[in-house]
């Protein structure tokens, strides 16, 4: 039994990727032109695995969208989806890399996927999302985190 419908076709027991139709959905907007990018996973470097991811975003693609892989923010990951235009992947490209200003990181990341200016302002102005509370581990043994501060500077309005 395979998981995929086109394409190299891979044993389901051995794939954990996702699906076709995330995939397809994901070539389909960005083909459309409802974003400009679409990041739909990672993966490792190894050259046989970016040879199946590649292969496989380019057949489901039909040619509706720019396939890529990019390496990721993380060592030895790579980043992959759809774009429009080759312009797109190669901000995407900058934006993970280490040249790249993290406090613009985001922004571009966002503006990339079709974030409305709005939502990435309201993203800055939460600290990227981590304004209201810090989570960190109890002093002196467990591991869950709990809530150790809650800044009444940093709440939404109203909130009390």
């Amino acid at each position: 039994m395979h998981l995929h419908r086109k394409g190299p076709l891979v044993p389901a027991a051995e794939y954990v990727g996702p699906s076709d139709d995330l995939i397809l959905e994901q070539a389909y907007l960005v083909a459309r032109g409802v974003r400009p990018l679409a990041i739909i996973g990672n993966c490792g470097d190894d050259p046989g695995e970016l040879q199946e991811v590649a292969t496989r975003l380019k057949i489901l693609a039909g040619g509706t969208a720019i396939h890529y892989v990019v390496p990721a923010l993380r060592e030895g990951r790579m980043t992959y989806g759809y774009a429009c235009h080759a312009w797109a992947i190669d901000l995407l490209r900058w934006a993970l890399s280490d040249e790249c200003p993290e406090n613009q990181r985001h922004r571009i990341i966002g503006l990339l996927l079709a974030y409305s200016p709005q939502e990435i302002q309201r993203f800055d102005e939460q600290g990227c999302g981590e304004a209201f509370i810090s989570w960190l581990p109890p002093p002196a043994s467990s591991s869950q985190p709990s809530c150790i501060s809650d800044n009444l500077e940093t709440r939404a309005p109203g909130v009390l």
